[in-house]
């Protein structure tokens, strides 16, 4: 399958912890990829596409970031609902905390994109 986004997401397949604006509880969920210009979740919560959202995100204790995104689609997998989201607002520390997190975690995928298209 080809590729057609423009920016790098890494895989993280992490649960976490996703607050809307709207709501007084937050919600779990598996977020599968995340970059600096979007994330993927799994939820049980069903988002609906164009919905602009006001996001606290927490992925344990080691990243915390409060973004808006838009829903750009999502589909039903069972119980889940898959939803790709972009970010329409956020804060260029938490984007350096996006890439720590990664550089941290996930550093096999930050060599493997530094390295693309080199080899």
């Amino acid at each position: 399958m080809e590729e057609r986004r423009r920016f790098v997401r890494w895989q993280v397949n992490r649960q976490a912890s996703v607050k809307l604006r709207d709501q007084d509880n937050p919600f779990d969920c598996k977020i599968k990829d995340i970059g600096l210009k979007g994330l993927r979740i799994y939820s049980p919560q069903e988002l609906k596409k164009d919905s602009n959202l006001a996001l606290s995100i927490a992925l344990g204790y080691e990243l915390s970031l409060n973004i808006e995104a838009s829903v750009a689609w999502n589909k039903a997998v069972g119980a889940d609902n898959i939803c790709g989201l972009y970010f329409t607002r956020i804060r260029d520390i938490d984007k350096e905390k996006i890439y720590e997190f990664v550089r941290k975690n996930f550093p096999e995928q930050i060599e493997q994109q530094l390295w693309k298209g080199v080899v």
